[in-house]
């Protein structure tokens, strides 16, 4: 399982490539799923290409694959990238999600990574529209 500050310490090493998937994601037209451990994205007509065949859908999946992103939908704002799932239980979920204006974001945003009781998303911001979400 993956620690919430362990993400935040990803995120404080790799702010670079990050801020990388972020400008590619402002400029995204053609691929809407990337999927880094099989190497495949799928594109807006629902094809899957490997990453080999599309330079774009390469460079998402080495950039993934670097910051241990297993999959994201990269076609829609927020942008959320799983990094851990399993099963349907709070915090079973964890990840970074990218989302330029907060308000997009539906769940409770705080400064720690704890619970409190709460159900739902929970966003813990990292900077330059970058958040961690525990769900």
């Amino acid at each position: 399982m993956v620690c919430p500050k362990a993400l935040i310490r990803q995120y404080a090493a790799h702010s670079a490539e990050f801020n990388r998937l972020a400008e590619m994601f402002a400029v995204e037209n053609e691929l809407v799923v990337v999927y880094a451990d099989s190497g495949r994205c799928s594109t807006v007509e629902r094809q899957t290409i490997e990453s080999g065949e599309n330079k774009r859908c390469d460079e998402y999946v080495q950039l993934f694959r670097s910051l241990g992103v297993d999959w994201a939908y990269v076609d829609d704002t927020p942008v959320y990238l799983s990094v851990y799932s399993e099963g349907l239980l709070p915090g079973l979920r964890k990840g970074f999600v990218y989302a330029p204006a907060a308000t997009v974001l539906n769940g409770v945003i705080q400064t720690d990574t704890k619970y409190h009781g709460r159900s739902g998303v929970i966003y813990v911001p990292l900077g330059d529209g970058w958040y961690i979400f525990l769900d």
